[in-house]
């Protein structure tokens, strides 16, 4: 597992700069397009089998998801998020409504307003706004449209129509686990530093002769002094 984890990290490395505040955000966007497409793939001969323009559909959209990477590469960070987003959101649109809101993946939407959170900085206001609209619009509209395919329509059988619904779970659920498991390691990490940070502040402080020690909290009170306390005025 750790060395499918490695490989999965060595294509989705961000070639912007580590320091950049954007880098971990690029990252995750990686990994979600990455893991979105192999996790595709497994529908393709499926889709061909209920129609060929549902499967040719799909591999327009694993190639959408893949070149999301692809310009994250060449550090067209906006374009990429936004490809991302449209091209899952889009995704969801054609196969909710080509075989009905009942296999449920239509709630992978609401999923999705809130991920875009994980691709951009709070900072970006207006970019946060745009990606959470796009997922919005997406479902105002099959709810507008009752879920109706006005291209292809396909009925499925109640079986196959659960088969459908559980591997959309299952699908959605490993999406959700990589996500929380990142942040769970990357929380695990800053912790450690943190921690290493102050023993070594520490260390270095009682390693401080005593005079040194002194002039340290002498002219730390006098900071104290200067910004907290009133100036007594020179009495001539």
């Amino acid at each position: 597992m750790n060395s499918i984890t490695k490989y999965i990290c060595r294509i989705c490395k961000p070639t912007l700069d580590p320091d950049h505040p954007l880098y971990k955000h690029i990252f995750i966007c990686n990994v979600i397009s990455f893991c979105v497409g192999l996790l595709s793939i497994p529908y393709v001969v499926p889709f061909f089998i209920i129609s060929p323009f549902l499967g040719l559909l799909l591999i327009v959209f694993i190639g959408a998801y893949i070149s999301t990477i692809v310009l994250n590469y060449y550090q067209y960070v906006l374009l990429a998020r936004i490809n991302l987003v449209l091209s899952i959101s889009c995704a969801i649109g054609s196969y909710a409504s080509t075989f009905g809101k009942e296999i449920g993946i239509q709630n992978m939407l609401i999923v999705l307003i809130g991920s875009v959170f994980l691709f951009s900085l709070s900072k970006e206001k207006k970019l946060n706004l745009f990606l959470s609209f796009i997922p919005i619009l997406v479902f105002i509209i099959l709810m507008m449209t009752d879920f109706r395919n006005v291209i292809i329509s396909v009925t499925l059988s109640s079986d196959y129509q659960r088969i459908l619904y559980a591997t959309f779970f299952l699908n959605i659920s490993l999406v959700m686990f990589l996500g929380s498991k990142y942040f769970s390691k990357e929380y695990e990490t800053s912790d450690r530093e943190i921690k290493k940070s102050h023993a070594k502040l520490k260390k270095a402080y009682t390693e401080l002769k005593p005079k040194a020690k002194q002039e340290l909290l002498l002219s730390m009170g006098g900071d104290v002094q200067v910004k907290f306390l009133p100036t007594v005025p020179k009495v001539l």
